[in-house]
């Protein structure tokens, strides 16, 4: 963004592609105040060294400002680094289903802890706090169908988030809140397996999966907290949806 885009810090890992979404993300996260938008977040701010804590799908993150590098913290570091994740009321048991994933590298650093963060997951989480949405969950639930223009990209959400998941969890919905638990979720009646996992503090998602039987395949399907496009564009939340899936499918060993 001009000649005020913050560029990258020293000992970042170097930028091999680029991105319009990470760009604006830092130049954005780079001009608002940390305290406000770890006060928005939900997360806290360390004043000694000027970083947001913060959580992401059960992983404590430290974000440096406005240095926009995104550190993933061992369990010693991260122990009390974050606010505890809010996760509002399940949606109804019968909410039944119905831009492509970000294929470059981003200039958002990416350094490595004990748990990997992909790329495009440190530009979700400069969007999320730089937002500064500051509300809670409302505890109703959406479908990708009905976020603004959700429609244009259903058909690609579907495929790339919701249909591996009951491909994983079809055959034993019990195991997804097993892997929930590990992205600090919990479970919740929903289908014949489901649970919520606070993909950030003040924004949860709800996964839910249904068995096949001899007439139906196994079903599943993924919402969003009614307060998300109040902290993530429909674009965003795209991706968010499609790396928290594979998580989920990844804390079941999948």
């Amino acid at each position: 963004m001009g000649d005020s885009e913050p560029g990258p810090d020293p000992g970042r890992e170097p930028d091999r592609g680029t991105s319009d979404a990470a760009r604006l993300a830092i130049a954005v996260f780079a001009r608002q105040d940390p305290a406000d938008m770890a006060l928005a977040g939900g997360g806290s701010l360390d004043r000694a060294t000027g970083a947001i804590r913060l959580r992401y799908c059960g992983l404590a993150l430290s974000v440096s400002h406005p240095g926009a590098s995104v550190a993933v913290l061992d369990a010693a570091a991260g122990e009390g680094g974050g606010a505890a994740a809010v996760a509002g009321p399940a949606p109804p048991a019968s909410q039944a289903p119905p831009p492509p994933t970000c294929g470059r590298p981003s200039p958002v650093a990416v350094q490595r802890g004990l748990h990997d963060l992909g790329a495009a997951e440190a530009v979700l989480v400069l969007q999320y706090l730089a937002a500064r949405g500051a509300l809670p969950p409302r505890g109703r639930w959406l479908s990708f169908l009905e976020l603004p223009g959700g429609p244009h990209h259903h058909d690609l959400f579907v495929t790339e988030a919701i249909a591996p998941l009951a491909l994983r969890f079809g055959p034993d919905p019990t195991a997804l809140a097993v892997a929930a638990a590990a992205l600090g979720g919990q479970a919740a009646a929903l289908g014949h397996g489901g649970a919520i996992v606070p993909a950030f503090p003040r924004l949860p998602l709800a996964f839910m999966v249904w068995r096949g039987d001899a007439e139906f395949p196994p079903r599943a399907n993924l919402l969003f907290d009614a307060v998300a496009p109040h902290y993530l564009s429909t674009a965003s939340l795209f991706v968010l949806g499609i790396e928290a899936s594979a998580r989920l499918r990844r804390a079941a060993g999948r």
